[in-house]
């Protein structure tokens, strides 16, 4: 009881002063994710965290000091901390500190365009970091002992840290990159595929409305020089990749094709109300991964709990394109690269939409909610230009 009331103190400080949440929404929020950390082994007693992390903690093993079960074996095998629910509240704690990371970066975002001059303007900035810290499977899996709040950390630091470069950035993205090293290294394969293709996709603005339907974007042309660069960098990174793992003895035989086995045996039925079937064309399994799961179409309390993150991703993707997203600096096109490689290969190895749900929010949700806010502000800004000339 007072390692839980610490940590609601703890979110809502975090939440409050750092993320410029009002107070209500502060202590709602702690509240919730305390709750929902104390909760998740009863709702969920069937999980990777029950039937596998937890086992590992126990095992008193040893353990890479920046894997994602580091943490808990250190408390519990030394006795410190002895239930899973407790070792939860840590984690719930870490995880708060990283979305609070994306709740600054859009107060940033706010401060230097300048542009909230207007009740609808704050009330639709507000509604976004709403839905986006109440977002169900932001409210469990950033909660609880696991790998996907490695990734979601990693994710907000990279953000973070391509937002405002320096020593600030480094404290939060170098610890999450060693925390996804030892966590979920396939992910780290994602991010190399990114790096070289940041390089070589054209600067654009996506907007999507009725009467642009039917037109092909303005895209500038691929420049050679960056193509070349590309193409001379991606098996660079790729090497090192792997060699990495090699030097640390973590996958002495590990090669390119032991990745791509990995994500295939995925690619099975999970079984459950929220899967659907393997033989699903690719394009088909594209979309589910965006706009599943849904109550109406789908069996489960799961499907109507989730469906409000499927919702909150598609109205993230109706603001973006509504707006102007301009996708003209490298760290945009970094970001964009990750956002479509992610979602691919999800949507091709995975059959079940509770799955993909959380990892489209670990993963692609983040990047979604910076670019929602700085496709607004880019459209306002755009409109206050107009008017000035």
């Amino acid at each position: 009881m007072i390692l839980a009331t610490f940590c609601i103190i703890f979110q809502f400080i975090i939440f409050n002063r750092f993320g410029k949440l009002k107070a209500i929404e502060s202590a709602l929020l702690a509240i919730i994710r305390t709750i929902a950390s104390q909760q998740y082994s009863s709702i969920f007693p069937y999980s990777d965290m029950v039937d596998y992390y937890w086992p590992i903690v126990k095992s008193c093993g040893p353990t890479p000091i920046f894997r994602y079960d580091s943490i808990a074996s250190f408390l519990h095998c030394r006795g410190i901390i002895d239930s899973l629910n407790d070792i939860n509240l840590i984690y719930v704690s870490i995880g708060s500190i990283f979305i609070s990371l994306l709740l600054k970066l859009s107060n940033d975002m706010e401060k230097r365009y300048n542009l909230i001059n207007n009740v609808s303007d704050l009330r639709f900035i507000r509604l976004i970091k709403f839905l986006f810290v109440f977002d169900p499977n932001c409210i469990i899996y950033t909660t609880v002992l696991g790998k996907d709040i490695v990734q979601f950390s990693l994710v907000s630091s990279l953000i973070y840290f391509l937002s405002t470069p320096g020593v600030r950035g480094l404290r939060y993205l170098i610890p999450s990159f060693l925390w996804i090293f030892f966590s979920r290294p396939y992910f780290l394969f994602f991010i190399t595929i990114a790096i070289a293709m940041a390089f070589v996709i054209p600067s654009m603005r996506l907007k999507v409305s009725l009467k642009d339907l039917g037109r092909i974007p303005r895209i500038k042309g691929i420049r050679k020089s960056k193509a070349l660069t590309a193409i001379t960098l991606l098996p660079f990174l790729v090497m090192l990749f792997f060699y990495s793992y090699q030097f640390f003895d973590f996958y002495t035989d590990l090669s390119i094709f032991d990745i791509f086995d990995v994500l295939g045996s995925w690619n099975r039925s999970m079984g459950g109300v929220l899967s659907y079937p393997t033989e699903t064309p690719f394009p088909i399994k594209f979309i589910y991964f965006w706009v599943l799961p849904l109550g109406i179409i789908q069996k489960g309390l799961g499907a109507f709990v989730f469906t409000i993150s499927s919702l909150t991703c598609l109205y993230f993707l109706f603001n973006i394109f509504k707006n102007i997203l301009k996708i003209n600096t490298y760290a945009s096109k970094f970001l964009f690269s990750l956002t479509i490689i992610y979602s691919a290969a999800f949507s091709f190895i995975a059959n079940n939409s509770g799955i993909t749900s959380r990892y489209r929010f670990t993963c692609i949700m983040p990047i979604l909610f910076i670019f929602t806010v700085f496709s607004y502000f880019e459209r306002r800004k755009m409109k206050q230009e107009q008017l000035m000339n």
